[in-house]
């Protein structure tokens, strides 16, 4: 009715005062339909009454906000609300609430999603990062992101068991900001159990795979594609003593030649002219407990050199070296060694497969 008036004013006695609508929705809310079952997002706002939403299927199509609530209680029998912008509302409350339910695959672990908001075209979309508990444990937790060498507090959040939470949006051109996220994190049941210890758990955002679209993935964690990087698991991690360190770092050599081994026969076997190698360290070993981050580097580094000299060997044409983007370390340490090599020619990989996390070598 509100609306019709607006739109005839002259209906309007002098004396009645024009209100201002305010749009209760912004671009890339989770929406349900008042009369209907379906559900999805919003891409457009029209006007100040109608918006134009992307159901489940692939359609849009302008709605009337009369007819539309937010999806903010997913779970059968819940009551939904009408909630305001989003961000708007995260900025107002040290706590977020919003959630998604789902039935676990995963047991005890924590996730964290960085789900694009534009489906159609994630290796260019903004971001919803949300964490998803697997866990039979409701989480307390506050999460932190790096700043200049320190922690910044961002919010608290509370996420029941086997539930997806929102903790905020992360612009496109901001992605390369958001290197390090850091979580202190309480456990706790509401029935009779034993008590679990706090944790605190560390996420390195791997940025160019937030430009790939092949790193993008569906799951029931959240409605949209995402890249799913675990976070935490209950089972404690392998720990390995400092007499120990240095026979698992000679070990985690031996395991690398062991591979160096197989892809070259597989090479000479298929007799490819290019050949592609992923550095990201949990490519290379499955466990780096007890390591030092310049360890890490050198055991990357010597892979690097190994594939390169195998490279050569064989003759290949190109080779393509995927360091990440990191702190930049790795890939100055990459081109360090190249200079080794003047009878070669290196530049920045095909952006639209790697993003800008990757080295084209060219083998003449």
């Amino acid at each position: 009715m509100l609306v019709f008036l607006l739109k005839n004013q002259r209906l309007l006695p002098k004396f009645v005062p024009i209100m201002l609508i305010t749009m209760p929705f912004s671009i890339g809310d989770k929406v349900r339909f008042l009369n209907s079952k379906e559900k999805g997002r919003i891409t457009k706002i029209i006007d100040g009454s109608t918006v134009v939403v992307d159901i489940e299927g692939g359609f849009e199509i302008p709605v009337s906000l009369a007819d539309l609530v937010a999806d903010s209680f997913p779970v059968a029998g819940a009551k939904p609300a009408v909630v305001p912008n989003a961000i708007e509302a995260t900025k107002k409350t040290d706590t977020i609430a919003h959630s998604i339910s789902f039935v676990p695959s995963k047991k005890d672990k924590l996730f964290v999603c960085f789900e694009a908001i534009d489906s159609s075209n994630v290796s260019n979309s903004d971001l919803i990062v949300s964490i998803a508990n697997t866990t039979s444990y409701h989480l307390l937790l506050a999460y932190f992101t790096a700043d200049d060498g320190d922690f910044k507090w961002n919010k608290n959040a509370e996420v029941v068991p086997n539930s997806t939470v929102e903790l905020f949006r992360l612009k496109r051109e901001k992605i390369n900001e958001c290197r390090e996220i850091r979580f202190q994190v309480l456990f706790y049941k509401k029935e009779k159990a034993a008590l679990k210890a706090p944790v605190q758990a560390g996420l390195k955002v791997k940025q160019d795979k937030l430009f790939i679209e092949k790193s993008f993935e569906t799951s029931h964690f959240v409605p949209g594609k995402a890249v799913i990087t675990e976070l935490y698991s209950i089972e404690p991690p392998l720990t390995i003593p400092e007499d120990e360190l240095r026979l698992h770092f000679e070990n985690s050599k031996i395991e690398i030649k062991d591979k160096l081994k197989i892809q070259s026969l597989k090479l000479q076997e298929t007799r490819v002219e290019e050949k592609e190698i992923d550095l990201h360290i949990e490519e290379l070993i499955d466990n780096i407990s007890g390591m030092s981050n310049a360890q890490i580097v050198q055991l990357q580094l010597s892979y690097f050199l190994k594939s390169l000299d195998e490279a050569i060997a064989l003759r290949l044409k190109k080779l393509i070296v995927i360091h990440g983007i990191g702190t930049g370390r790795l890939k100055a340490e990459v081109y360090k060694a190249l200079q080794n090599y003047p009878k070669l020619k290196y530049q920045d990989a095909s952006y639209a497969k790697y993003g800008f996390g990757a080295t084209e070598i060219l083998i003449y």
